[in-house]
């Protein structure tokens, strides 16, 4: 009997392991995702879990809408790309849009993909999406075969706001700011009326704090507002702040409703390999785009910085580059501040990965040091790190919880906000992986692991049954 215990034990961890190695198959696999952008009815498309090595995918997803006037706003722009969409009509008045994405390089070289941005024309109601579950993905080593997927989950990523404890660090690119916690957060954002009471005006300078630590919603109404009446904003997200001024903000779309600051600041590895170790800070904010205004970062990087030069980078993901785009000097008290017109994912390095203070002092370019009031500098010039691909062993995702920024001092009150806070070619496009071949074999692995685990339960039955018969 002490044997069949033994046995008993073996069996049950080696249960586990299957159930955990048929978890982290699943967990590779690709996903589509549908993200708010803030604008009326359109959505960002992106694949998670991505290969960084393809140049092709095919995969659809299915819209409860009869014949949808959309437009697709795709994200690659290179000459020789094929892109399409194919329409077809499903019973109960739904509509399925097949995707097709065909370039000669590498679509990202990140883990995830951004495909476009699909936005719906004349809607009455909010729309909802499902999908085949069918994905078909090429790389340039196997693009006649491919690897063909039958069961990819599809997400809408809605805003949520910030968790409890209001830190706006927690955010996911393009998809909100994390778990919704205890807020009174709204369907919609706060309007100027809800915040006005907070203006103040000295020596003829208007200004306002806003408190948005429970709602990073920055609305539409509340920027022209600040245009009209030449304000100065402070925008309040607990460990970093936003600046704008509203002499800055020009055409705002028709179509959005709000933009959202909120920061993701997760690292990721292959991004820190590029940056030499040296990236002091990772960030994406849950909007993507082209911004109708300036908008400044304010963020405490740690007195240890004090004095020292800090280099702002964009991250190219369908390149793999770092591309520089401009450099300031921490203040006394640890504080840095670099301008954008554009919201993607950045990284602030301590180290000038492109030379750009030696051809400064060779007389090449101009100098850019930090400003204290609204006008942060904006020094584009070229430069750019390769970044190693997404799928390297060494420099995958990282998967750990973001990086919490230093917490700044207090900033004043603003009566109008929440209540304070109590002390995140169509049927040949290009598709295959490695990733995916070594999810498949370890799908089949873990299926015939299962079915050995209920052979030898059985015989352990049976082999009990009759001892207990023979006793």
């Amino acid at each position: 009997m002490k044997q069949l215990r033994r046995i008993t034990i073996l069996l049950a961890l080696l249960l586990v392991c299957v159930i955990g190695t048929v978890a982290a198959s699943a967990a590779s696999e690709p996903r589509i995702q549908l993200s708010e952008t803030g604008a009326d009815y359109e959505y960002r498309i992106t694949i998670q879990n991505w290969d960084s090595l393809a140049v092709g995918v095919q995969f659809d997803v299915i819209v409860d809408l009869k014949n949808p006037d959309y437009q697709m706003s795709w994200s690659v722009k290179e000459n020789g790309t094929y892109q399409h969409i194919e329409q077809k009509a499903l019973d109960g008045g739904k509509t399925q849009l097949t995707f097709y994405l065909h370039k000669k390089s590498p679509i990202s070289n990140s883990a995830t993909a951004t495909i476009g941005y699909l936005s719906f024309n004349k809607l009455k109601k909010t729309p909802s999406f499902t999908t085949s579950g069918y994905m078909k993905v090429l790389r340039a080593d196997n693009l006649e075969e491919g690897t063909i997927y039958q069961n990819i989950k599809l997400s809408l990523s809605k805003y949520q706001p910030p968790s409890s404890g209001g830190s706006g660090g927690s955010g996911g690119g393009g998809g909100g700011s994390g778990s919704s916690g205890s807020s009174d957060t709204s369907d919609t954002p706060k309007t100027w009326k809800d915040v006005s009471k907070g203006l103040e005006t000295k020596d003829g300078v208007s200004s306002i704090t806003l408190n948005m630590r429970w709602d990073g919603r920055l609305s539409v109404d509340v920027l022209k507002n600040l245009a009209k009446k030449k304000v100065q904003a402070t925008l309040d997200y607990g460990t970093y702040q936003w600046l704008i001024d509203g002499a800055t903000i020009g055409d705002i779309p028709s179509r959005q409703k709000y933009y959202d600051l909120t920061l993701n600041t997760k690292k990721l590895r292959n991004i820190s390999k590029a940056a030499n170790g040296s990236d002091v800070m990772q960030f994406e904010t849950a909007y993507d785009g082209d911004l109708p205004f300036t908008a400044i970062l304010r963020c405490k990087v740690g007195e240890s910085y004090a004095g020292k030069t800090l280099f702002l980078a964009y991250y190219n993901e369908q390149d793999g580059l770092l591309e520089y785009r401009d450099h300031q000097k921490v203040d006394s008290k640890g504080y840095v501040q670099f301008s954008f017109d554009h919201f993607s994912r950045y990284v602030i390095t301590s180290e000038d990965l492109w030379g750009i203070l030696k051809k400064e002092a060779s007389g090449s370019t101009g100098g850019n040091n930090a400003g204290g009031n609204l006008t942060a500098g904006n020094n584009n010039q070229g430069g750019a790190v390769i970044v190693p691909p997404a799928n390297d062993p060494n420099a995958q995702e990282d998967t750990d919880e973001p990086e919490e920024l230093e917490e700044p001092e207090e900033l004043p009150p603003d009566d109008s906000e929440l209540e304070p806070e109590q002390d995140d070619e169509p049927d040949d496009v290009p598709t295959s992986s490695d990733n995916a071949r070594k999810s498949k074999g370890m799908v089949a692995l873990a299926v015939v692991g299962a079915l050995l685990c209920i052979i030898v339960i059985v015989v352990i039955v049976v082999i009990m049954y009759r001892q207990k018969r023979m006793q």
